[in-house]
């Protein structure tokens, strides 16, 4: 059974697991709800607009069922303060938690820290960003044991932490329905105007400039392909801080104006699965991720996938199989792969079918369940 604090209840029993759970999470709660299916488990969603709201959230929905349902275990899906904030509260009620990650925390913080002091000439942001290191490091303290989204993942937690790799579960992200979200390639035609045949697709988060660094790699790599086929286009969408310097680079960097009317750059898409229909391949390049979602997204919508050999990406790849991995820094290795699917349809819809396919085995709500709740067993 999963409860939100909305007390709406989904009651599939995936487990034989007797554990009584209760996720707090302040990032991406659909997905969390879907890694928990069928348990005994109360999700209550802390992401508020502000750390104020967070903190109200904490004080009269996390800490009355702290005390009154007496969980078993507190997955840890929020971080810094707020982690740091029921990660005291568990403690002290003797509830163990377990800390849900997602991506490279440690990383994050200091490179969004040093960005942010350099782009506002505030010196006080690497002073915030280090204190939420030191927030993390008392939540992670606390901690059973870890759950991480792919072995890459476990291996930095490891290192951080000084916890034994067999302290740290790695389990999936689930695809749930709205990763299948289905959708139509006329609707994405007509909403972005695209007219070309061909259609090259990028999603990324360009709140990072890691990300951003791996749009212009994939940007350089595909315009040969642009410039020698008047008929393909090529779609980067995702918003954040990045876009505006995604769309400097595009200015300088495409000199032919016919070219760069063939680059669409929409920012966020609220009808995302439009562009996943309309899509040919999918292309990712990222220099700093988790388990992309958008990876997984791309394959469940039956899309072959060409990206960079790093990261979850490595689970998600089997390269030749359900999709192709590159070296970034090898110039032409993604250019050949994304030519070589262009020009045979067989092949990318045999990539796709295999990656859908793989999505259907690994990424089922009710086996990632069922992974969260042997490894929540084992650690508790």
């Amino acid at each position: 059974m999963i409860e939100n604090k909305n007390n709406t209840k989904q009651t599939t029993t995936v487990a034989d697991s007797e554990l009584s759970i209760l996720a707090v999470t302040g990032h991406r709660p659909t997905e969390l709800r879907g890694s928990i299916v069928g348990l005994d488990a109360t999700v209550i969603d802390i992401n508020g607009s502000s750390i104020r709201d967070r903190i109200r959230t904490i004080a009269t929905d996390v800490r009355p069922a702290l005390e009154l349902r007496d969980p078993d275990v507190v997955i840890l899906d929020c971080h810094e303060l707020t982690g740091a904030l029921v990660a005291l509260l568990a403690t002290r009620l003797s509830v163990p938690i377990v800390p849900r990650i997602v991506g490279d925390n440690w990383r994050g913080l200091k490179e969004d820290g040093i960005n942010a002091a350099r782009r506002r000439g505030d010196s006080a942001a690497q002073l915030r960003y280090n204190a939420g290191m030191q927030l993390n490091s008392f939540a992670y303290s606390h901690a059973a044991g870890f759950i991480v989204v792919s072995t890459d993942l476990r291996h930095t937690v490891a290192a951080k932490t000084g916890v034994s790799p067999d302290r740290i579960a790695v389990v999936p992200v689930p695809a749930t329905q709205e990763t299948y979200r289905s959708g139509t390639a006329a609707r994405a035609r007509e909403t972005y105007d695209i007219q070309e045949e061909s259609v090259l697709l990028t999603v990324t988060n360009l709140s990072f400039e890691a990300k951003l660094s791996g749009a212009l790699t994939m940007i350089d790599e595909i315009l040969p392909l642009l410039s020698a086929d008047p008929d393909l286009a090529y779609v980067i969408a995702g918003d954040g801080p990045q876009h505006s310097e995604l769309l400097s680079f595009l200015d300088r960097r495409v000199t032919d104006p016919k070219v760069r009317d063939r680059i669409y750059t929409p920012g966020f898409v609220d009808q995302v699965g439009d562009l996943y229909d309309l899509a040919d391949a999918f292309v990712y390049v990222s220099y700093r991720d988790g388990y992309p979602n958008a990876v997984l997204e791309a394959q469940a919508a039956g899309l072959a996938v060409v990206a960079n050999d790093a990261y979850g990406m490595r689970e998600q790849i089997t390269d030749g199989k359900t999709g192709f991995l590159i070296d970034p820094t090898t110039s032409g290795a993604l250019r050949d792969r994304v030519e070589t699917l262009l020009s045979d349809r067989k092949l990318r819809e045999r990539l796709g079918e295999g990656a859908a396919d793989r999505v259907r085995q690994e990424n089922d709500p009710i086996v990632v369940s069922k992974q969260v709740a042997s490894a929540l067993e084992r650690l508790v």
